[in-house]
């Protein structure tokens, strides 16, 4: 293959060679390359060098580091996606997820974006190694998190295919994780209450965490008795009230709080909720009050 022109504006990347760049990039991790938040300039010397050799392909940093921000926005999406989605399957002939058309259409119209995962997701494997790079998946055969993993709501900031050539800086994939990227402009404004319980503000960041970790335990509970799944449906929607609480506007309008905590027991609903930018989850909530069904209330 010969080299790109241009910066490699016409690059393109079969899924073999995304292979091959997610393969590399984690073996840099391991060999200690990314010390803190950023590869050293030795990780992007060897991303380079290898990448050619594997892949036959002469990229430079900039197109590699263009294409880990790609990767991670795509990764982020569909992540947002299939956020407590446990129950669903997958389509292996359009090798996306395998759901109803309702739960398509809330999806999508919170995070419409993902569109483009309707008929063509992210591929396993290539999800496996992803999941290696963008969150640290500790090798017990499932996707389980580990105590460093706490993600900061408050703190995200959106990707950028711009490259900082005065550093080897690399963006912490952990701080942009938990936003979507047509939310991360809007930043909600911090808000005081009379009450001094609402004072105690829990960071969104650190709800998330903790529910996270709730739904990985929820899927090693068994499945195979009635009180487990009671148990788990029971923490799950703990889990959103808490969240629903710390929604400052939608907690102090009384008639949206109850309509919320009743909305809150549909598990599509809920999941919704929970998943999208939190700067949107109160207009989420006026969206589903202003179209109640009103005869059936």
């Amino acid at each position: 293959m010969g080299k790109p022109k241009d910066g490699g504006a016409s690059a393109t990347w079969e899924l073999d060679v995304k292979m091959i760049f997610c393969d590399l990039c984690i073996k840099e991790i391991e060999l200690g390359n990314r010390p803190t938040t950023h590869f050293n300039k030795e990780g992007w010397l060897n991303l380079m060098k290898n990448f050619s050799e594997k892949s036959g392909r002469e990229y430079d940093k900039v197109q590699l580091k263009n294409k880990w921000d790609q990767l991670k926005k795509d990764w982020k999406l569909w992540k947002d996606l299939k956020r407590g989605s446990t129950g669903l399957g997958w389509d292996p002939r359009r090798k996306t997820i395998d759901a109803p058309d309702e739960w398509w259409k809330e999806k999508l119209e919170v995070v419409p974006n993902a569109k483009k995962f309707r008929y063509c997701g992210i591929n396993p494997e290539l999800e496996h190694k992803l999941d290696s790079m963008f969150m640290g998946v500790v090798a017990t055969g499932v996707h389980a998190w580990t105590p460093n993993q706490g993600i900061d709501h408050e703190n995200v900031h959106e990707d950028t295919e711009k490259l900082d050539t005065t550093t080897d800086s690399f963006e912490d994939p952990l701080q942009s994780f938990d936003s979507i990227s047509e939310c991360s402009h809007f930043k909600r404004p911090s808000s005081t209450t009379s009450t001094g319980s609402r004072k105690k503000k829990i960071g969104s960041g650190f709800l998330r965490s903790q529910i996270t970790q709730l739904v990985n335990s929820c899927t090693n509970i068994s499945s195979g008795t009635n009180s487990s799944q009671s148990i788990i449906k029971a923490l799950l929607l703990s889990a959103a009230i808490k969240i629903l609480e710390q929604t400052t506007e939608a907690f102090e309008d009384l008639p949206l709080y109850l309509f919320s905590t009743k909305l809150l027991e549909d598990p599509i609903k809920r999941e919704v909720f929970m998943t999208i930018c939190p700067d949107r989850r109160v207009q989420y909530l006026r969206y589903c009050y202003e179209n109640r069904d009103t005869t059936t209330a």
